[in-house]
């Protein structure tokens, strides 16, 4: 055998061990970055759906973007819209986070009744649609949330029987 070829195999069975040695060493590290990976997703807390024991008239939200409001009222208002129940958005983002669920109701063929407020107030019918029990319901629901957290249900009493005024 020439010293060329000689030198040209030694040459290969150095590459070759040095290819061997890179692979294994790239395996252990895939090996401990999927150990790391399964303790870390072992150590994580556990997020579960949360069921209601009561059916709220209302959710209030707080903070976030316009992008997560818009993704959070569509996926919590598609459902009931799609299955008949009536939503009324009001949107105080100035960032039109009703869109996608104005777009969702008309591709089900379901009406939307938009009203830029203040602007088209005294064309805003915000009673359309609903009965005048359901109105009376719903504004009894947002007034509410008016009322002092120490007062009782009675118009003008506190629960520690003193008196207050109204507006």
């Amino acid at each position: 055998m020439s010293q060329v070829r000689r030198s040209l195999e030694s040459i290969h069975r150095e590459s070759a061990e040095q290819h061997r040695k890179a692979l294994a060493l790239w395996q252990r590290d895939i090996a401990a970055h999927d150990m790391a990976e399964r303790r870390r997703v072992e150590m994580s807390p556990g997020w579960f759906p949360v069921r209601l024991t009561s059916t709220p008239g209302r959710v209030d939200v707080i903070g976030g973007t316009g992008n997560g409001w818009a993704s959070l009222l569509t996926t919590v208002a598609g459902p009931l819209l799609t299955n008949g129940q009536a939503i009324v958005v009001a949107d105080f983002s100035q960032q039109a986070v009703g869109r996608e669920l104005a777009w969702l109701a008309a591709s089900h063929r379901i009406a939307v009744n938009r009203s830029d407020l203040p602007g088209q107030l005294s064309h805003a019918d915000l009673g359309q649609g609903f009965s005048p029990t359901e109105l009376a319901e719903s504004l009894a629901a947002a007034i509410s949330t008016m009322r002092p957290s120490d007062a009782d249900p009675r118009p003008g009493v506190t629960r520690s029987g003193s008196r207050f005024r109204t507006a």
